[in-house]
């Protein structure tokens, strides 16, 4: 086992509703020297309407 970051990741999320979650997984991905994440959602939850 090593202890570094696969250069690419891929993040799966059931739903995403606000993204901050994956936004926060991806960033803590990319300082540990990720160079790509890509974030696939099953679904997302509808946006707000104003």
């Amino acid at each position: 086992m090593t202890d570094s970051v696969p250069a690419h990741l891929t993040i799966v999320d059931d739903v995403v509703t606000t993204g901050a979650t994956v936004q926060a997984l991806a960033e803590v991905a990319l300082q540990a020297g990720a160079k790509r994440v890509d974030i696939w959602a099953i679904a997302r939850t509808p946006l707000a309407h104003s």
